[in-house]
């Protein structure tokens, strides 16, 4: 999993976000137990799987232009957390800043429009220990946005 979503949403919403942001590109978004009864290829190709707690959907990328810059997990879950009115949280790791020490704990959590690093270590976002993120700094830099063209570019 990619990227979690703090709200159910059924794939056909996943898809008409970026059906309505990414109009020139091809894009399927099909839940886990439909992956592989079609073969044909798309520019972007997600899957939906449950989540764990708080965070009850899950989001993974299997094709996106670009792939694999890191960025488009985080720009991705800014465009869904913004559309569909939810927090969602990617791996923060590429976002720490410098002199903070790195560890697979990091996240990159959208809420309310504002872009914060989080501790997610035992929580139900990483392992289902429970619990919510921690925030630790709210991020102000320039961060990954999608662009209509389907390519990223911080804003």
């Amino acid at each position: 999993m990619d990227i979690a979503l703090s709200r159910r949403h059924e794939p056909y919403d996943i898809a008409a976000v970026l059906s309505a942001t990414l109009p020139r590109l091809t894009i399927r978004v099909e839940a886990f137990e439909d992956v592989g009864k079609r073969e044909q290829q798309h520019d972007i190709h997600l899957v939906v799987v449950e989540g764990v707690g708080t965070y009850p959907i899950g989001v993974s990328v299997l094709a996106f232009p670009g792939l694999p810059d890191e960025r488009i997990y985080a720009a991705l879950a800014r465009l869904l957390a913004t559309a569909l009115g939810c927090d969602a949280i990617s791996d923060g790791t590429p976002f720490v800043p410098p002199g903070m020490p790195r560890h697979p704990y990091w996240s990159l959590l959208w809420r309310n429009g504002e872009a914060w690093l989080t501790d997610d270590a035992h929580t139900d976002a990483y392992d289902g220990r429970g619990g919510p993120v921690r925030l630790i700094a709210r991020l102000e830099r320039p961060l990954p946005t999608i662009m209509p063209d389907g390519s990223i570019q911080d804003q």
